[in-house]
């Protein structure tokens, strides 16, 4: 079951023009063409798509596991369907959403693919999955918030949906913490008529968002294509966000949204308000993954970019170049603490952070002729982590190194 409710004056006829702007599943790249800039024609420009399946992974020529202890787990999909994002709420709760409109579940033992949510449009791909808990699952499908209140089985897991406000804009990630959820959002700004790129609301209810504000800020006033890419809550009012290549530029810039008493730029005589503030990434390169805690916040991105940012570098506005071991294209980061984080990215490349230098880990496609691109990494803990990528689902149940 699927109801779809409208929040502001935007119809749904007007977002489903962009529809065909945005990815139809499976044809597309996870990124706009690095030709300079993306396509400020296009309503809403295709950022979520992760390929056809050209470069699905080769589990022909790979091992069942590697010498690190990742290994490719079985997942009912097409090799051509490629995971872009991975959550959960403990080991025995864990969601992964991909093109093609594909939602998985894994309940401990065996991972399952539930129907598709029927919805009267284009087949999207499933940009992102967020896990509040058992019973509260967020998907990002074109347009569209889906929200679950738990894994029932393939055919009886109940969704609904809600359309954001807005004219041509699309959830493209979704992160949470303490009961509060944000949202980013690619937006195409027409005509200067600007969109905001951060949505946060504080849960679902009856079929929608929940005290949805929409954070508009002059960091996205670009006309054609701008936004967010991926964003990460770092406590419960902070939240971390990496941009869309624009008209103007590649997508480098990083913001902080935080929850401001009047006394740190809010209104004198209001109560707490959300300031969106912009930082320096040190690069010129697409950032394409972020995570964070309340100790670092780290970015990954094109090229094996990494960079951090401490509370101590807060004041200073300045991201700290960390080196890199690859230069391949890094996807996704996600951590448990300040000497355990992951990063995942092309070419089937697996880097974890110790407290001191990020190394490289062996992964079972070391010795295959066609890498698989990895998108999205989560765990429930340092020795249960997922990875997720063309057309595979990688797991590690061991001691990173």
């Amino acid at each position: 079951m699927s109801s779809i409710k409208k929040l502001g004056t935007s119809s749904l006829a007007v977002l489903l023009v962009a529809e065909t702007a945005l990815a139809c599943a499976g044809e597309g790249e996870l990124e706009p063409e690095r030709e300079g800039v993306p396509d400020a024609s296009a309503e809403v420009a295709d950022a979520g798509d992760a390929g056809d399946g050209a470069d699905a992974a080769d589990a022909a020529d790979a091992d069942p596991c590697s010498a690190s202890g990742l290994c490719i787990v079985p997942v009912p999909i097409d090799t051509r369907v490629n995971v872009t994002s991975v959550s959960g709420s403990g080991a025995k709760d864990v969601w992964a959403v991909g093109t093609a409109r594909t939602i998985l579940h894994y309940d401990g033992a065996v991972w399952e693919k539930a129907d598709t949510i029927p919805y009267d449009a284009a087949p999207f791909t499933m940009r992102a999955v967020w896990v509040g808990g058992p019973n509260d699952v967020w998907v990002a499908d074109g347009p569209t918030i889906h929200h679950s209140t738990g894994w029932k089985g393939p055919s009886a897991t109940v969704w609904e949906s809600s359309v954001l406000a807005g004219t041509y804009t699309a959830p493209t990630a979704i992160s949470g913490n303490d009961g509060r959820v944000i949202i980013g959002r690619q937006i195409s700004n027409q005509f200067d008529d600007y969109e905001a790129a951060i949505v946060t609301c504080s849960g679902w209810d009856a079929g929608g968002l929940l005290e949805p504000t929409y954070l508009e800020n002059r960091h996205f006033r670009t006309n054609g294509t701008d936004g967010l890419w991926s964003i990460a809550m770092t406590g419960p009012n902070e939240a971390w966000g990496t941009s869309f290549p624009t008209t103007n530029g590649p997508g480098a810039r990083v913001v902080r949204a935080h929850l401001a008493s009047p006394g740190d730029g809010g209104e004198p005589d209001a109560g707490p308000s959300w300031q969106v503030e912009e930082y320096d990434s040190r690069t010129e390169r697409n950032l394409y993954g972020v995570w964070g805690d309340e100790q670092a916040v780290w970015l990954v991105g094109e090229g094996g970019v990494i960079r951090r940012m401490t509370p101590a570098n807060l004041p200073s506005g300045v991201f700290e170049n960390v080196p890199s071991p690859v230069i391949a294209d890094l996807r996704g980061i996600f951590g448990f603490g300040a000497d355990d984080v992951w990063a995942v990215g092309d070419d089937a490349t697996v880097l974890h952070w110790d407290g001191k230098v990020w190394s490289r880990l062996a992964s079972p496609f070391d010795s295959a002729a066609d890498k698989p691109r990895l998108f999205s990494v989560w765990g429930s803990a340092p020795n249960d982590v997922w990875i997720g990528g063309n057309g595979v689902i990688l797991h590690f149940e061991g001691k990173a190194p």
